[in-house]
């Protein structure tokens, strides 16, 4: 239990480390130092299908499995380039937030404005999906709900704002860290 508890903590302290102030904020411009990438579960999959495929290829000294090989790592990359451009100049603001009474959830208000269309985006709070859109083609007004049902006052925690396109193949993401809290009225 113990262990579990200093990774966590590790975790927690390296985040901090790594995110800095760089998304605190009520305006948050996703360029490059704020965009993050890396293979998704399905990707990892996949590079690993392509790894063994060049293994078998060299191994055997099979050109067409070498291409395939070849031609899924292009693929790759392909969706590492295309994912990162989806999101590169989108401008996420925090409007306001929405305290309710208690069995309704509190809510948050914010504009999305893209630069060209942006596909696939989900908004992920305390490890849960609160709110997907599939495409966003100008400027937007979302209202996210928060898993909060209970009576009380709630620090919003980070937001993670996370884009899976194209194939599934790689993540891409940001977070928004906002100062606000919300109230759930008895």
């Amino acid at each position: 239990m113990k262990k579990i508890y200093i990774l966590k903590k590790l975790k927690n302290t390296l985040m901090a480390f790594l995110l800095k102030d760089k998304h605190d904020g009520s305006e948050l411009v996703l360029k490059h130092n704020t965009i993050y990438v890396l293979p998704s579960k399905m990707g990892c999959g996949f590079l690993t299908i392509a790894i063994l495929n060049f293994i078998l290829g060299i191994n055997y000294q099979n050109n067409l499995i070498l291409a395939m090989a070849y031609l899924m790592f292009v693929v790759l990359v392909l969706a590492i380039l295309v994912g990162y451009s989806n999101m590169n100049g989108l401008t996420i603001q925090f409007k306001s937030t929405h305290s309710h009474y208690s069995p309704i959830s509190p809510q948050l208000d914010f504009v999305i404005n893209p630069k060209k269309d942006c596909q696939s985006l989900q908004f992920i709070y305390s490890q849960q999906t609160v709110l997907t859109q599939e495409i966003i083609k100008e400027r937007t007004r979302l209202t996210v709900s928060l898993p909060h049902a209970e009576r009380g006052r709630y620090a919003i925690k980070k937001f993670k704002i996370l884009s899976q396109y194209p194939f599934g193949l790689v993540s891409v993401w940001s977070y928004m860290n906002l100062k606000h809290t919300v109230f759930v009225y008895p």
